[in-house]
């Protein structure tokens, strides 16, 4: 998820106070579940200070990034962008909802609503939301897969998270 988006994730969070290069990738790693790398968030940061989208101010050894009036009307840019994307996809999420049976479209509008807040929805159970889904696509994709079974153990598992 953040190759090819690391650029917005920094943006994002330099949008809302300045901080230095570690702190980005603490909440990006918190927000995503995965934390970039220094080799890949310094060259971007960086590539943005070249761009007139950053600036950077030295506090010590810490280096502290902040967005310029330029990197503002970009994350402007980007936030009307995102409007217009959201707009759509809503638009989309509702054909699908017609089309989907009463549980598969209340899940995908769940989903499609936290998104719109810009949270990767469930990151917080990573990776084991992750692990089982794999496991079951697997399992099932060889055909190895008793889905009798296997119902009766989500339904469980559903009951007991319910039931916290």
């Amino acid at each position: 998820m953040i190759r090819g988006h690391l650029k917005l994730l920094v943006l994002k969070f330099l949008n809302k106070k300045p901080m230095s290069g570690y702190t980005l990738m603490d909440n990006i790693e918190e927000m995503t579940g995965s934390r970039p790398s220094p080799g890949s968030i310094y060259p971007l940061l960086d590539n943005l200070s070249n761009e007139k989208l950053v600036s950077v101010k030295k506090e010590g050894k810490t280096k502290i990034y902040s967005l310029t009036k330029k990197g503002n009307l970009k994350v402007q840019q980007l936030k009307k962008k995102k409007k217009e994307i959201v707009d759509k996809v809503s638009g989309l999420m509702q054909i699908l909802g017609n089309v989907c049976d009463k549980h598969e479209s209340k899940f995908f509008m769940q989903m499609f609503e936290h998104m719109k807040t810009g949270k990767i929805p469930f990151v917080h159970l990573e990776p084991e939301i992750t692990e089982l889904r794999n496991i079951i696509a697997e399992k099932a994709s060889k055909k190895n897969i008793n889905t009798k079974k296997t119902k009766q153990i989500l339904k469980k598992a559903a009951k007991q998270i319910k039931e916290m």
